[in-house]
């Protein structure tokens, strides 16, 4: 039996659903909380002020400080995990693949610029590629930039998805991974283990985040003070085959 069984709480999990609608499904299911994914802090307010609910988000980026509870993970971390294993492999000038410059891609950038700072280098903005959110401007943007990926010699994504599909662009070219570009992706999504070669990623633990998020409306539906508000999930850089050392 969970904590929320025993002390009778009902708590709800919403996944980008519109605002009306988790009002209606949280009044008519009378629940006392809500974990919530996909939401920003605007759409957090507004929902907010019409449910007068105990919240916890996950994976939200606030543009200044938290005024809510979220659980999240360490994306700087992660970055500064990529960037320190890439500089000490002896890619000094890697460069870190993006689709925004914003939120938990900005984190990540931030932990790999830092990393790659740290003996007192210099890591510039112009080593942070952003891509198109799109496949086929992605691929234009890979074939565009190929020479300057092939100069740099390592390349960090922001997610396992752009750096598969990376590395598949990159064996039709005839291109050998890691042998001239080593690719490192993040998140450690299923298909890292199913590519060849296996990516090296960053694990985060998705579980890890569900369960911190329970517990925490827990509490708040218990009535205790919580101070921290932004929770930070713990990630780890998983080493597999697509980095040569």
């Amino acid at each position: 039996q969970t904590e929320a069984e025993r002390n009778g709480y009902f708590v709800m999990l919403i996944g980008g659903e519109k605002i009306d609608n988790v009002v209606d499904m949280a009044s008519r299911w009378n629940v006392e909380g809500l974990i919530i994914l996909g939401y920003d802090e605007k759409r957090y307010h507004q929902l907010s002020r019409k449910l007068n609910k105990k919240m916890v988000l996950i994976d939200a980026y606030p543009e200044g400080e938290y005024t809510f509870q979220n659980v999240g993970v360490d994306d700087y971390s992660g970055g500064y995990q990529v960037g320190e294993y890439l500089y000490s492999c002896g890619y000094r000038k890697a460069l870190f693949v993006a689709e925004t410059d914003r939120d938990s891609d900005a984190r990540r950038w931030m932990g790999f610029k830092q990393a790659m700072e740290k003996n007192g280098e210099f890591c510039s903005r112009s080593r942070l590629i952003i891509v198109p959110g799109e496949k086929t401007g992605r691929l234009k943007k890979y074939e565009e930039l190929l020479p300057r990926f092939l100069r740099a010699r390592a390349l960090a994504f922001s997610s396992d998805y752009d750096a598969i599909e990376a590395m598949n662009y990159f064996f039709d070219q005839g291109i050998r991974i890691p042998d001239q570009i080593s690719i490192v992706g993040y998140d450690d999504s299923i298909f890292a283990e199913f590519v060849r070669p296996k990516l090296t990623t960053v694990h985060q633990d998705i579980h890890q985040k569900g369960v911190l998020a329970y517990r925490r409306l827990i509490k708040m539906i218990a009535g205790e003070s919580m101070k921290e508000l932004n929770i930070k999930s713990p990630v780890r850089l998983i080493k597999r085959d697509s980095v040569k050392e």
